[in-house]
């Protein structure tokens, strides 16, 4: 008796394997780890910063694995300023040489800090912001920003690793949840027994 075994089916699946599902697995379980180490970074800002949405992708910025750059995903903290205004202000009383006067203190770092030349208002386009006065008169002002998206990154090493160790764990995860889906999709729930 002689039992012959077609082992063509399971070569083609292996050549598959090497080109599509291995390296398709991998773009999108980079993408989705940075997806995870966003919103990671974003929980930990909003201890000291009032993020909305939009501020999000203000302060990071996130480029995509491809297949033209090697699969490679990055989270990029972005040298654009956030403006004062989320820094949960409050209208604080000051003296001065003339007398006392209204101004503002915004949580910085943990620590509240008097801007003695700052003041709250907000424009007639319903932009509300910090501003302080560039000339003697009352006009022109100018909105206070600040660089606390990069100031908060570099000046905790903890938070970076972290951040790497999240992304180690959550791309294994998700890479292999990928890796099970396009298996089970180009070669048929027949080969995966789960």
């Amino acid at each position: 008796m002689r039992i012959q075994i077609d082992d063509s089916r399971f070569i083609e699946a292996s050549q598959k394997l090497k080109n599509t599902i291995i390296v398709s697995s991998a773009i999108q379980a980079a993408n989705r780890t940075i997806g995870n180490m966003k919103s990671e970074a974003v929980r930990f800002l909003r201890e000291d910063i009032k993020i909305k949405p939009r501020d999000k992708d203000r302060i990071f910025q996130t480029i995509s694995a491809t297949r033209a750059n090697s699969a490679q995903a990055q989270l990029v903290v972005t040298p654009k300023p956030v403006a004062l205004i989320n820094l949960k202000p409050k209208v604080k009383t000051v003296m001065t040489n003339q007398g006392e006067r209204q101004s503002v203190s915004v949580l910085f770092k943990g620590r509240r800090r008097t801007l003695a030349d700052g003041f709250m208002a907000q424009l007639k386009s319903g932009h509300e912001g910090i501003f302080r006065r560039v000339g003697n008169k009352r006009l022109p002002i100018k909105e206070m920003f600040s660089w606390i998206g990069q100031d908060v990154f570099r000046n905790r090493d903890t938070l970076v690793k972290e951040l790497q160790d999240l992304g180690e764990e959550r791309f294994q995860f998700h890479f292999i949840s990928r890796f099970d889906y396009f298996v089970e999709k180009e070669l048929g729930d027949d080969v995966i027994k789960k």
